[in-house]
């Protein structure tokens, strides 16, 4: 049910699996993961404080506790260069509570889980990354997720038309390895950078769900999430390999960074024919475009060649593009 893209070019300008939806693993659940994502119109267990907080009015008070496993892979051939390489078999384990509570005409909830994270590493031998020193191969990896902090509220509304509303707190954590080749004036600097960043960015969700008002058997729903951006700050570690010169260690550098996790706006449907069976559409969009050049800075960083200091800016060309997803799902 999902496309898998593999890019040249994340974060680091190192290559990466992502989903076709970016970084966000928008299947959360068992149920809503089963039925291929598309879960926006259904929402009736405790993941609609993610899909649609409509959902939460009707349901039994409930706790569900689910863990996701995130294995990328992928493979990168470059026959000039002599490269046949392959990510190593990382897992990425996200822990996701959701616990809802039944008032009648009021649904109250609250959600702690893992919208979005992947991560890759390579073998800096395979790639054929080395410094001056050919058996000191350099570091290449990524990891970057964000954990959601979600209280949740849903009302009866009218009749058969429920609204809901959600506040998301994210807490996102970055980890990246990159070497970098730079030609200067008088000699080639090989470095190695390293960042362990994180931070905090606030969004909400609105969304509605009701009965189509020519049949019951047909549910609607409708979901709007806002852009976060969440200013990462922490640590950069910078090793230059200046050739004649040996090693100068650039550690404990303040670095930033702000990454936005895009609007996502979603319609779903879901059919019900009969009571043991279900048949769900969902159209998702996400403005990935919005994220197209982030930047990091590093402070007390070499801005010349006579050794004045000052911040540095290393920008991330992504070239992502909006996506939109179709997905279907059906239950028996």
């Amino acid at each position: 049910m999902k496309k898998i893209l593999l890019l040249l070019i994340v974060f680091a300008m190192m290559t990466s699996v992502v989903f076709a939806n970016g970084l966000s693993l928008n299947s959360i659940g068992p149920k809503g993961f089963g039925m291929g994502g598309a879960f926006i119109g259904l929402a009736n267990d405790p993941t609609a404080i993610y899909w649609n907080p409509a959902g939460l009015v009707g349901q039994q008070t409930g706790i569900s506790l689910f863990t996701t496993d995130v294995i990328p892979f992928a493979t990168f051939k470059n026959e000039t260069f002599g490269i046949d390489a392959k990510t190593n078999t990382n897992h990425y384990i996200s822990p996701n509570l959701f616990v809802n509570y039944n008032l009648g005409k009021f649904g109250l909830g609250f959600g702690a889980y893992v919208p979005a994270g992947l991560g890759a590493e390579w073998n800096g031998a395979d790639l054929k990354v080395y410094n001056e020193d050919p058996s000191a191969e350099f570091e290449w990896m990524s990891e970057i997720g964000v954990f959601n902090f979600s209280p949740a509220f849903a009302y009866n509304f009218y009749q058969k038309f429920n609204v809901g509303v959600a506040a998301n707190i994210y807490y996102g954590m970055l980890k990246m390895k990159k070497p970098e080749d730079m030609l200067t004036q008088d000699s080639r600097l090989d470095t190695q950078t390293e960042f362990d960043i994180a931070g905090m960015g606030y969004g909400f969700t609105v969304s509605m769900k009701w009965k189509c008002f020519l049949t019951d058997k047909l549910d609607l729903g409708i979901t709007y999430r806002s852009p976060i951006n969440v200013k990462f700050e922490g640590n950069a570690d910078i090793d230059m390999d200046i050739t004649g010169d040996g090693i100068a260690d650039l550690t404990d550098k303040d670095a930033r960074m702000d990454i936005e996790w895009p609007a996502w706006f979603g319609f779903g449907a879901a059919f019900i024919p009969c009571e043991k069976l279900t048949f769900t559409l969902d159209a998702q969009y996400s403005n990935w475009s919005t994220l197209d050049t982030p930047v990091a800075e590093i402070d007390d960083m070499p801005t010349d060649q006579v050794g004045n200091m000052g911040t540095v800016e290393q920008k991330m060309h992504l070239n992502w593009e909006d996506a939109v997803q179709i997905r279907i799902g059906s239950e028996y």
